[in-house]
């Protein structure tokens, strides 16, 4: 597994019920990434990975994610070190809602 990047996702209001399954359907899967994390009733957090072997385009990987986000409070991306100069950071400016940083990479055993 690779790991792309970090990130939280504030909601505007509660959940719906199918909030999750509709993330996991909509973006992960149409992606073939996966996710690790958490949530509760007003916020989604976690790390978003790819296969090792699978080649990706991570701009647009984010920007598929800050597009199916957009509607939320705040997006919070941390994108590692060794990624962040893949993307075009200066695509994201026009979203108010959104916090892109740059943050070191995960430590490997």
């Amino acid at each position: 597994m690779e790991e792309l990047f970090e990130f939280e996702v504030h909601k505007k209001d509660e959940v719906e019920s199918d909030f999750f399954e509709q993330f996991v359907k909509n973006f992960l899967d149409k992606n073939s990434l996966y996710w690790g994390g958490g949530y509760d009733l007003t916020k989604i957090n976690g790390v978003i990975s790819t296969d090792e072997e699978k080649s990706f385009d991570l701009n647009f990987i984010i920007s598929d994610f800050v597009n199916y986000f957009s509607q939320q409070d705040k997006i919070i991306i941390k994108v590692y070190e060794s990624q962040f100069d893949k993307i075009a950071s200066h695509t994201f400016v026009n979203y108010k809602n959104l916090n892109l940083t740059k943050t070191e990479d995960p430590k490997v055993d």
